[in-house]
């Protein structure tokens, strides 16, 4: 489970693109903003990855749950 840092506000879907493309089902992030959800999701859809959010202590964190090969 690594935890990287989230790109800056207002990167576009290429950037969580390649955060996502390296990262494997069971790693999570932290977004800094909730709201940067949607981003996230639309890349992960293009991607064909799963994520998955939710609200913890620390913030909005998102999992990846399933990758394509």
């Amino acid at each position: 489970d690594k935890d990287i840092p989230a790109p800056p506000v207002g990167q576009k879907h290429g950037r969580w693109a390649t955060i996502l493309r390296d990262l494997n089902p069971g790693d999570s992030f932290l977004l800094e903003n909730r709201d940067l959800r949607m981003n996230v999701y639309t890349a992960a859809k293009r991607l064909g990855i799963k994520v998955r959010g939710e609200m913890t202590k620390e913030g909005f964190r998102m999992w990846v749950m399933e990758k394509q090969p």
